[in-house]
């Protein structure tokens, strides 16, 4: 186990406290066929988190997205489960609204995922 583990779970923790959950979704693209030969998608996956909305923005950032700030929250994010992570293009259930994910940038400081910073759009 990494030895940031830990520190993932205050992290967690400490967010969940002060934030609220907030929940991925990728769906597969994957295409299976079932016993009759029928081609059916594969189920969505989701990937749950807390997050609370940052106050810090990156302006730049947002600028080269074509964001403005006042509709493209920016979220510190820890993921329920250690290691997981958002990615780009797949959407986000977030106070109460579906949001597109713009900009993920992962802080790993030994290759895992401890947290991300997530830029959301609609």
């Amino acid at each position: 186990m990494s030895k940031y583990a830990t520190q993932h779970a205050k992290a967690r923790a400490n967010v969940r406290l002060k934030g609220t959950s907030i929940t991925f979704r990728v769906r597969e693209q994957q295409r299976e066929k079932d016993a009759a030969g029928n081609i059916r998608a594969s189920a969505p996956a989701d990937t749950l988190a807390y997050a609370v909305e940052t106050t810090d923005g990156a302006p730049e950032e947002l600028a080269q997205l074509g964001l403005l700030e006042t509709e493209a929250p920016r979220l510190f994010v820890v993921f329920d489960v250690y290691g997981e992570n958002a990615e780009t293009g797949t959407t986000a259930q977030w106070a109460g609204r579906t949001w597109s994910v713009r900009s993920v940038k992962p802080f790993r400081p030994d290759g895992v995922v401890l947290f991300a910073y997530v830029i959301l759009s609609r």
